[in-house]
């Protein structure tokens, strides 16, 4: 995992565009905060999403701030898998403080799966390289 980067993402707020996903549900704060949120992603070397913030932001200084955050943090990190009572799907949560700060990209249809994809987010967030840390993109 030599090429892991973070990825800010900006929406405009009232977008159609759901975070963490339409699997989740919206984030309800995310249009009361301003005209934008922002938002990031931990892609692989291949650009597949290993991860994603739990909740949006209210610019990219703040998003970028939790993703120093999270990388300071990331070896006192608490994870969890957690089953959906009603979808039967499971995904991961990554809490720091008790505060969730990552939720994976997707759901789940089998457990070991989702535990395979939570092991391939800690172990990219534990390595991300300095010079390839962070890139801005916007959406919708």
């Amino acid at each position: 995992m030599t090429q892991v980067r973070f990825m800010l993402v900006s929406a405009p707020a009232g977008s159609m565009v759901r975070w963490p996903g339409g699997w989740f549900g919206p984030d309800p704060s995310a249009t009361a905060r301003g005209t934008i949120w922002c938002a990031w992603r931990l892609l692989s070397a291949n650009n597949r999403e290993l991860g994603r913030s739990y909740t949006t932001f209210h610019s990219a200084s703040a998003c970028a701030e939790a993703v120093a955050m999270l990388r300071g943090h990331i070896d006192h990190a608490d994870a969890a898998i957690v089953a959906g009572l009603r979808t039967g799907l499971w995904h991961w949560e990554v809490s720091i403080q008790n505060s969730p700060v990552a939720i994976s990209p997707r759901s789940f249809t089998r457990q070991r799966e989702c535990e395979h994809n939570l092991g391939q987010f800690l172990a990219g967030a534990a390595v991300v390289r300095e010079d390839l840390a962070v890139e801005t993109a916007s959406v919708g």
